[in-house]
């Protein structure tokens, strides 16, 4: 599970050198992430946790 909250941490900073609203950066970053674990199908987690630990990582990158 570290590894994907250190690449949903990377995909967030990359993200946040784009101007955009924090609505975008999140689905961006989901489908990034889907991609990840897709390429890495010993990674398994439902989109809820996908999406909580995005949510942490962009309110914690603002």
């Amino acid at each position: 599970m570290a590894d994907i909250k250190k690449e949903i941490e990377r995909i967030v900073a990359e993200l946040n050198d784009d101007d955009m609203i924090n609505e975008r950066k999140k689905r961006v970053a989901f489908a990034k992430v889907n991609a990840f674990i897709i390429a890495n199908p010993d990674i398994s987690m439902t989109n809820q946790e996908i999406d909580d630990m995005i949510e942490v990582a962009v309110n914690d990158s603002k």
